[in-house]
């Protein structure tokens, strides 16, 4: 059993299915398919190991030992995928749109909270740093909390997908999908799962070490100005 684009009239939303049989089925029961009335047409599916260069070969081979020269053969890789590569191109693309459009969302929105985290401890990381706790165990306090936030999310964000893989592809391309289901691309799930919480933890250390030198630096001091009263005029007589 499988899935051809040469069956899309069949694979069509809403449609029963088709069946396309096998040779050796057709050849066994092929007054049963075929009829009796001779007013049929066949139409059977051929994979050349040498791809489309060597249709024109076949097309003449298949013309001398039929004997016929009427018989269509097409390239389904040009009738077919062609037309299919650039609708699902498209689809993709726009997929690929609104992937980045939340991705930039969530970088400002999950940043901003990760930088108020860090910068609400550093008070009381201050506070240790004066009982002897050195600068680099004040960022990483500082940016475990949010680290295991982006682990969890991370963790969670890949079940996600690979639960709503089973749903995927959608659109035009969940037409001509030879293997629906469930789909596990690691090489894209790996490298989102280890760098969410990298990208994570560098974002919090970052803010947590900004907020710990600004906190170490003096506040300047104003100094006050006093100028004394200018004296008082004294009026001269002229006599």
């Amino acid at each position: 059993m499988i899935r051809t684009p040469w069956g899309l009239d069949a694979d069509t939303p809403g449609s029963p299915g088709g069946i396309l049989s096998s040779p050796a089925l057709f050849t066994r029961y092929r007054a049963n398919m075929l009829g009796t009335s001779g007013q049929t047409y066949i139409n059977a599916l051929v994979r050349l190991k040498g791809g489309a260069a060597t249709i024109p070969a076949f097309r003449a081979d298949l013309a001398r030992v039929t004997g016929r020269s009427d018989i269509d053969v097409w390239d389904n890789d040009q009738q077919i995928g062609d037309p299919a590569r650039k609708i699902t191109a498209y689809e993709s693309a726009c997929l690929l749109a609104f992937g980045l459009a939340a991705l930039v969302a969530a970088v400002f929105l999950i940043g901003q909270s990760v930088a108020r985290y860090t910068s609400a401890t550093v008070p009381d990381l201050q506070v240790l740093q004066a009982v002897g706790m050195t600068r680099q165990q004040a960022i990483a306090a500082a940016s475990a909390g949010p680290f295991l936030a982006g682990v969890t999310g991370g963790t969670l964000g890949v079940a996600g997908a690979i639960v709503a893989s089973r749903w995927m592809p959608i659109g035009f391309a969940s037409i001509i999908e030879p293997h629906p289901g469930i789909d596990l691309d690691w090489l894209v799930l790996g490298a989102g799962w280890v760098i969410v919480p990298l990208v994570v933890l560098a974002g919090s250390a970052a803010a947590s070490a900004a907020a710990l030198t600004a906190g170490r630096r003096p506040a300047a001091q104003r100094r006050s100005w006093s100028r004394r009263p200018p004296p008082p005029r004294t009026s001269r007589c002229p006599w």
